[in-house]
């Protein structure tokens, strides 16, 4: 059977040196008890906080993510 989901797969995901690398902040900001609460910080590829990037900023891809987010989610932008 395949799964409608693309996210779920029978097989098990290749792990790798660099996927860990890249897996190993997420994991950091996920379980650090010390960030219990924090919200709407930016964090570098080093887990450290670090300024939000300019094209984050701009409305226009706001919009642009949002709409997205939307429509792959099945949901109204609005």
């Amino acid at each position: 059977m395949v799964s409608s989901n693309p996210c779920r797969s029978s097989r098990p995901m290749a792990t790798s040196a660099s996927s860990v690398r890249a897996a190993r902040s997420s994991i950091e900001l996920a379980s650090n008890p010390r960030l219990h609460g924090v919200t709407a910080t930016y964090f570098s590829g080093r887990a450290r906080p670090a300024a939000w990037p300019v094209t984050t900023l701009d409305p226009v891809n706001q919009r642009a993510v949002w709409a997205l987010c939307a429509e792959l989610s099945g949901h109204s932008a609005h």
